[in-house]
């Protein structure tokens, strides 16, 4: 079964006191919205990702996602209700999907885990809800005065994403928008669950995640806290006998002779590739892109790295920056190596400034220094949300 998800983002943050909508508010380097979007973007299961936004964010949001085929902006309304509605009028006329998910935009720590519970529980009990039992006391207040407390064993805390087969929300929304306009007006449906419940339903509750925060006030941004992981990748190639050039970071550089490999011997994109997955914990090139498979052979090398760039994309993984070390006899690696950081910036989708390339001899000494073939070192830092 296929889910569409749905993003409300059409407010403006005025709890953050931000001149700007939050959800560009940058997270360790990329927008609080793109965070949000992450486990959407690279679920199987999730095939229409619907944004709504408000109209002075429109071109700023679509030029933003461009890359990214499953999501659709549309202009939200002038409360969180009605921009779910606006967006699953969308889904209704456009998309075949029979389940939906709806996040917050501002809950940038959605994990993969959550998101399969809320989508298997939505399958399993049509609908799903994620909460977290109450850990302050609570207190019913009137004109500011103490009324009574609230048995803290009755409240929980609710959570996105919600899960729910998409006809039956739509309804409940067309339901309660012409029942109850009065708590509409109030701003008493907060969440989707509270109007899914208000059209009859019985929502399933699921165990939700601590981690699963919204960001509401500046403070929220301020105690994010980012981990730094740093990994060492090297290769290295012979020459072949014959063959008149080389690709080093995706350039072709004339050499005496070709190095010898399965793919195109790209010695210095296939050490950066080693060095990303060391940093993730991760197996190695040879795990992913094994040299007896015949279809690596002859391959781009850039192409194995925009794969492997993929990869850290999906588990959360932003690249902090990236440092090369050629060692050689021949050719002379400086007049291409501007070239090579832009090759790689742009698979990466990083600040050429952040890549370092130096390259050196090794003074006539060892294989190396005899000139047979090339060895790179290569250094890189990823960092993610803890």
């Amino acid at each position: 079964m296929k889910f569409s998800a749905i993003l409300p983002a059409a407010g403006n943050g005025s709890r953050m006191n931000l001149k700007d909508n939050k959800i560009f508010f940058p997270i360790v380097g990329k927008p609080m919205i793109l965070h949000a979007l992450r486990p959407f973007l690279y679920h199987d299961t999730i095939e229409n990702i619907v944004i709504a936004v408000a109209q002075q964010d429109f071109d700023r949001m679509q030029t933003l996602l461009a890359p990214y085929t499953k999501c659709k902006v549309v202009i939200g309304g002038q409360d969180r209700a009605k921009s779910v509605y606006h967006c699953l009028q969308y889904l209704i006329e456009n998309a075949s999907t029979q389940f939906v998910v709806v996040h917050d935009a501002a809950r940038p720590f959605l994990t993969d885990a959550l998101l399969n519970k809320i989508i298997a529980n939505t399958l399993q009990y049509n609908s799903a809800i994620p909460v977290l039992p109450a850990t302050d006391s609570f207190i019913l207040t009137a004109n500011g005065k103490y009324n009574q407390n609230i048995i803290r064993a009755n409240i929980a805390a609710v959570q996105t994403p919600q899960g729910f087969p998409l006809q039956t929300l739509y309804s409940a929304y067309q339901a309660v928008f012409s029942t109850y306009i009065q708590a509409l007006k109030n701003n008493e449906f907060t969440d989707d669950s509270s109007i899914y419940a208000k059209s009859g339903e019985q929502p399933h509750l699921v165990q939700g995640e601590a981690k699963n925060k919204k960001i509401t006030y500046i403070e929220d941004i301020l105690s994010i806290q980012q981990q730094t992981l740093t990994g060492i990748g090297q290769d290295i190639h012979p020459f072949a006998k014959e063959g008149d050039s080389i690709v080093l970071g995706g350039v072709k550089i004339c050499a005496k002779a070709k190095l010898i490999a399965h793919s195109d011997g790209d010695v210095l994109v296939h050490a950066v590739i080693d060095a990303l997955l060391s940093a993730a914990g991760l197996a190695d090139i040879g795990s992913y892109f094994p040299n007896t498979d015949a279809k690596y052979k002859d391959c781009n090398s850039l192409q194995l790295l925009q794969e492997i760039f993929t990869m850290l994309q999906q588990k959360g993984y932003m690249i902090g920056n990236i440092s090369i070390s050629i060692l050689a006899e021949h050719p002379k690696i400086a007049p291409y190596i501007v070239q090579m950081k832009e090759n790689i910036a742009q698979i990466l989708q990083m600040d050429i400034g952040k890549i370092g390339i130096t390259a050196t001899t090794a003074e006539q000494l060892g294989a190396i220094g005899r000139g047979e073939g090339i060895f790179v070192t290569a250094l890189a830092t990823i960092t993610s949300l803890i």
